[in-house]
């Protein structure tokens, strides 16, 4: 096995998937691709179905019903990807699972035919970084989009981490629930404080080292793009968080929300060269920073587990200018890392037409 592993995508099938009736992409090299065609055409839906071979949600969060093609809403959308690994080739299949009496949709995922439990087996076989237009929006938008892009980076470095958010949430609206309807059990009030005090020290503990990762791997590798500098606002980290919760619970009761714990951090970002909150910094400046971070992320991760991911840049063009896209371009090549980037010209991808692959999507599939 080389020092340095590229993952990557051999070949992707989509099924009922969005705008894609039947979608096929076979034999698809090591390097660059470039999806190109009109608006509506399907490109960012083809993004959205690599990003949910990963353990995350996918690139648009969006609710498993939603991913069916509309007009085949009675058949059941499927992913299929043959994958480079560095624990060698591996077929994921992943597909909308409707049964009886499920108050929700779920999904599944098979690997190399065999259901997995937790998708955290998926976290460990590969990492999937993306950047759309939406995430343009981080700096300014509220804290919430922030706390989701910042746990999706933490979920790449640290497989349980989706897990221990899970538990902690769960564990806070069943003691707001208790307190909202008045039912002073304290054994019971007293178990799920300790269950969010034990989820609140492992998601603490992930989200601080992939901070202290993360400057690193700004510090260390010159990209060309402003440096960052990272950190984190109201994380819990006292030692006394569950004697807070337990004082808490009248202001809880009566305001009707956790007034403090790990739902209510933030992602603190500075511009370094000019020691300013990027979100004061230009729409410029922001978009620099952003690409940034996705490479920060992207070289802190081949550090940590000497894996390239697969990288996914949606409307690249659209929201940068022609200076700083020609600069990802360069890193993309230095990186070696299979890149997905979508655009409406395949023109404007000229700086690296000699080292990628071009797809044009001519109608949808």
């Amino acid at each position: 096995m080389p020092d340095i592993f590229q993952s990557s995508l051999k070949s992707l099938k989509l099924y009922n998937f969005r705008n894609h009736k039947v979608f096929r992409f076979d034999n698809i090299e090591s390097i660059p691709v470039v999806i190109t065609g009109r608006n509506g055409i399907g490109k960012t839906n083809i993004l959205e179905a690599i990003s949910l071979i990963s353990s995350s949600k996918g690139l648009k969060g969006a609710r498993i019903s939603e991913l069916n093609n509309q007009d085949n809403p009675d058949y059941i959308w499927n992913i299929t990807a043959e994958l480079r690994t560095v624990y060698g080739p591996k077929e994921v299949m992943t597909y909308r699972n409707v049964k009886p009496n499920l108050k929700s949709d779920t999904r599944l995922v098979q690997i190399d035919g065999e259901l997995i439990k937790k998708k955290t087996e998926l976290a460990e076989l590969l990492n999937i970084i993306w950047l759309t237009p939406s995430m343009q929006q981080i700096f300014i938008g509220p804290s919430s989009e922030r706390r989701v892009f910042f746990d999706q980076i933490v979920s790449n470095f640290f497989v349980e981490h989706s897990s221990n958010l899970s538990k902690y949430e769960q564990s806070r609206r069943e003691r707001l629930k208790l307190l909202k309807e008045n039912i002073g059990d304290e054994h019971w009030l007293s178990a799920l404080e300790q269950n969010m005090c034990d989820s609140a020290n492992l998601i603490s503990d992930a989200r601080i080292k992939t901070i202290i990762m993360l400057n690193k791997a700004i510090e260390e590798n010159n990209t060309p793009f402003p440096k960052a500098i990272l950190s984190l606002i109201n994380e819990p980290l006292s030692a006394d968080f569950l004697i807070k919760l337990k004082k808490s619970r009248g202001l809880d009761a009566s305001s009707g929300k956790t007034n403090l714990g790990s739902h209510l951090y933030d992602l603190e970002v500075i511009f370094k060269d000019k020691n300013m909150p990027a979100r004061y910094c230009s729409t410029g400046e922001q978009k620099a920073l952003m690409l940034n971070l996705i490479l920060a992320q992207t070289y802190a991760l081949i550090e940590k587990y000497k894996v390239i991911p697969i990288l996914l840049f949606d409307e690249i063009i659209s929201h940068l200018d022609s200076i700083n896209r020609g600069l990802l371009f360069e890193e993309i090549l230095k990186l070696k890392a299979q890149s997905w980037l979508t655009g409406l010209d395949p023109k404007s991808f000229s700086n690296i037409e000699k080292h990628a692959s071009f797809l044009h999507l001519e109608s949808n599939y």
